[in-house]
């Protein structure tokens, strides 16, 4: 009865660990990629019904998914600081692809991640 109610804590779902999954697959699939377009020789062609395009769209159709989860998570600091390291990367990463699509070789090896911002702590006075 206590499952049917929704009252059995051991079969309630772990929205923040399955987020948590999903940030992480999202980091795999971000990595295969950079790993990918930086073994793309000059010359070589991309983006072209491949598996770096496939990586690149599902990559592009998470980026606001992520965004929203840095906006949710603004009270976490450093769960912040790692989804804005993770979307710099994702960034840097698409720009790469997009420019190795477009043949843009060197373009593409200029592609670098910007350094992560991170606020100082605020200042709370003397005797704080």
């Amino acid at each position: 009865m206590k499952i049917l109610s929704g009252y059995d804590d051991k079969y309630k779902t772990d929205y923040r660990a399955k987020v948590a999954e999903e940030v992480e697959q999202l980091r795999r699939k971000a990595d295969l990629l950079r790993e990918m377009l930086l073994g793309v020789a000059e010359g070589e062609t991309i983006g072209q019904g491949d598996v770096f395009e496939d990586l690149a769209i599902s990559i592009r159709g998470s980026q606001p998914k992520l965004q929203k989860l840095i906006e949710d998570e603004a009270e976490d600091t450093e769960a912040v600081s790692k989804l804005i390291e993770l979307s710099e990367l994702i960034t840097a990463d698409l720009q790469r692809y997009d420019k190795l699509r477009k043949g843009d070789y060197e373009g593409a090896s200029n592609v670098t991640v910007k350094p992560l911002y991170v606020p100082s702590p605020k200042f709370r006075g003397p005797g704080s």
